[in-house]
């Protein structure tokens, strides 16, 4: 990461988190005409204990030191969450923050795993979201990775450039967003990286949704939960999704989905698997 785009990244965070705010919040009377939302700069300034010129520099990407002191009192002004607060200290380079990308190699066991795992949808991505290994029934209920071109399989481009997939994902739009800004935590650990930002450039000429959530500079932790599918021949089904962090490679996650038996969810998912074996061509990487 350059200290080009990590201060052009930290000054749209600032930027974004300060706008998000309501002065109601902080007992300023909404009875001042105040042309934008959100609190003014002065006021992030004051109530972080700093100068109005100082912040106004931080928004503006120059590219100054900031201490861990200033940091710490613009966290609780601009009141960000232990994630957001985590954001922020990688943006000022005050964390380790990644210079080089290693070759991502998943693990022969881990491969194994994933495989073998007949009855629960599973995958591997990487740190760019790149799907890295899958299985059968992942193929069935989320697409047949095995015949996709390397480039496009990748879970926010499929996620953003396909139209089936907005109607394959119930809730799309709330779980869109939390996609993102889970990726975006991981984005602005890499800020400048050609592969990510080609990445990034290319789903924002294609998906007017994905650029819409991007500017927005939401991050968030790893996501696990509840989730509805509508396959496309055999209707609705619900699932406990559940994200791993793989030990040996941290920015590599591993996806489940446990069928559950909403929707008969559990003998839907074995007609589709089964569907898929008596169709596909046989199984690679």
């Amino acid at each position: 990461m350059t200290n080009h785009h990590r201060m052009k990244e930290l000054a749209d965070f600032l930027k974004k988190r300060r706008t998000a705010l309501n002065p109601a919040d902080f007992g300023i009377s909404k009875k001042n005409h105040r042309r934008t939302t959100g609190l003014r700069r002065e006021e992030v300034a004051d109530l972080a204990g700093i100068s109005v010129t100082w912040y106004t520099w931080l928004e503006q990407g120059r590219n100054i030191q900031v201490s861990t002191k200033v940091l710490e009192n613009l966290s609780q002004a601009l009141r960000l969450d232990p994630i957001e607060r985590e954001h922020l200290f990688v943006l000022a380079g005050k964390t380790d923050i990644k210079k080089e990308h290693p070759l991502e190699q998943v693990s022969e066991s881990l491969r194994n795993i994933v495989i073998s795992m007949k009855d629960y949808p599973a995958c591997v991505l990487g740190r760019r979201w790149d799907i890295l290994v899958w299985n059968e029934a992942a193929s069935a209920l989320l697409g047949e990775f095995d015949s996709m071109p390397p480039e496009e399989r990748n879970s926010l481009w499929r996620f953003f450039k396909l139209p089936e997939m907005q109607k394959r994902i119930e809730n799309w739009e709330e779980i869109a967003q939390k996609s993102l800004a889970q990726f975006r935590r991981t984005y602005d650990r890499y800020a400048g990286d050609s592969l990510f930002e080609e990445l990034v450039e290319k789903l924002q000429a294609v998906s007017p949704d994905f650029k819409r959530m991007w500017s927005n500079h939401n991050v968030l932790g790893k996501d696990s939960g509840y989730r509805e599918v509508n396959h496309p021949s055999i209707g609705k089904m619900a699932f406990q999704h559940c994200t791993f962090q793989v030990y040996e490679s941290p920015e590599m996650k591993f996806f489940l989905y446990v069928p559950l038996q909403k929707f008969d969810t559990i003998r839907k998912l074995q007609v589709i698997i089964n569907e898929y074996r008596n169709n596909k061509k046989p199984f690679h990487e």
